[in-house]
C-alpha cells in the first residue's frame, strides 16, 4: 500500500470517528443518542409517625364513619396543641332504672354512635370537672371543631356531659320511645348483639 493510500485510509476513520462522537453528545434528539431510563425518585420517610389515639381500644364497636372523625377530631386538636385521650366508647344496651321526665331512655353509646373524650392530663371526669374553669377554652375550641366535624357535643346539655360527642345522622339526639321503637325493630329486639343494624338508619 502507497503512503498515500494509507495516509487518505487513516483520514478517512478519523473522520468517521469525530462524526460518531459529534451525534453521541449533542444532546437528548442525536438519533445515536440510547434513551436513558426515566430517573426514580425514591418516597421520603414520614417524619413524624402517625398518631397514636390515646384510649384507642374504645374505638372498637364503633361507627366506621364516627371513627374517622375521631381520628380526624384528635389530630385537628392535637395540631393546636390540645391532647386528648378517650375514656369510653360502646357500651352494651341496658334499660335504664331512672329516666327524666322527657329525657332520653337509652344512650347512643349502645349503639356504637358516641364516645366520651378527656383532656389529657386529666385523671378522670372529676378532676376534669373540677378544673373546668380552667380548661373551658380548650374544651370551647375541642368542641368547635367537633361541630365542624359533624359530631354533637353534650356540653349543651349541661357541663356533667362536656366529655360526651355523638354522631348519628337523621335520628333524634335523645332516644324516646318512637326512636327507640325503631331501633328495635331494627335490631329484631336484641339490641345488644344486633345494634349494628341500626346503621341502617343512619343518613
Amino acid at each position: 500500500m502507497t503512503l498515500s493510500r494509507a495516509t487518505s485510509r487513516l483520514t478517512l476513520l478519523g473522520l468517521v470517528s469525530l462524526s460518531l462522537s459529534a451525534c453521541c453528545s449533542g444532546g437528548p434528539q442525536a438519533p445515536c443518542r440510547r434513551a436513558s431510563r426515566p430517573s426514580v425518585t425514591p418516597i421520603p420517610k414520614p417524619k413524624t409517625p402517625v398518631l397514636e389515639l390515646r384510649g384507642g381500644a374504645h374505638l372498637d364497636g364503633l361507627h366506621p364513619e364516627l371513627i374517622k372523625r375521631i381520628r380526624a377530631l384528635y389530630e385537628r386538636t392535637a395540631a393546636e396543641g390540645i391532647q386528648l385521650r378517650l375514656i369510653s366508647g360502646y357500651r352494651p344496651y341496658r334499660v335504664k332504672r331512672r329516666v327524666k321526665r322527657g329525657g332520653s331512655l337509652a344512650s347512643w353509646h349502645a349503639f356504637g354512635a358516641a364516645v366520651d373524650l378527656n383532656l389529657q392530663g386529666r385523671r378522670g371526669m372529676s378532676d376534669a370537672l373540677k378544673h373546668l374553669d380552667e380548661d373551658l377554652p380548650r374544651w370551647e375550641r375541642v368542641g368547635a371543631l367537633a361541630k365542624e366535624l359533624g359530631l354533637t357535643w353534650g356540653y349543651q346539655w349541661g357541663k356533667k356531659e362536656i366529655f360526651h360527642f355523638e354522631w348519628h345522622p337523621g335520628l333524634p339526639d335523645a332516644i324516646r320511645g318512637p326512636t327507640l321503637s325503631r331501633l328495635k325493630d331494627k335490631t329484631g329486639g336484641d339490641l345488644k348483639a344486633r345494634y349494628k343494624e341500626t346503621w341502617e338508619l343512619f343518613k
